[in-house]
């Protein structure tokens, strides 16, 4: 059996502006671009001495700030006139953040030289019936240079 472990984004945050508040929830991408930090070095830094404590000031950073939301409105909000939660596509960098993530990757000698999709690989069963694939899956496997 193999086994691979991919470490995400999932942040829920309660915002709130002059025109009211929303749940906004963010995911890979767009949280890594809020916290200036990508999710498997933020792990790393928190399996260190002090991590948890480091990783936890960058979000305390986030409370009282202000950023731009770039949501992602769907039917679901049209058919809930109530509702006030909605996914962020875009989030716009916080200068104080990213400051201090660029220490915390610099003390850990970590780095933006660690993107999340060169990490990411695709887990392909070569046994499976190449009619029964997806032509995406074959060309991927067609594209995949050998080790």
């Amino acid at each position: 059996m193999l086994v691979h472990i991919i470490c995400r984004y999932k942040l829920i945050m309660d915002v709130e502006d002059e025109t009211g508040g929303a749940l906004i929830t963010g995911f890979g991408e767009s949280i890594k671009n809020l916290m200036g930090i990508n999710v498997e070095d933020m792990m790393q830094i928190s399996f260190q001495p002090n991590g948890v404590e480091q990783i936890e000031r960058l979000f305390d950073l986030l409370v009282g700030k202000t950023t731009t939301f770039l949501i992602q409105i769907k039917d679901w909000n049209f058919e809930n006139s109530d509702a006030t939660s909605y996914t962020a596509i875009m989030i716009t960098t916080i200068p104080e953040i990213k400051i201090l993530s660029e220490k915390l990757l610099k003390t850990h000698q970590l780095g933006p030289h660690t993107p999340v999709k060169k990490e990411r690989k695709t887990v392909i069963n070569l046994d499976d019936d190449p009619e029964e694939m997806s032509n995406k899956k074959q060309k991927k496997i067609k594209q995949e240079p050998e080790d």
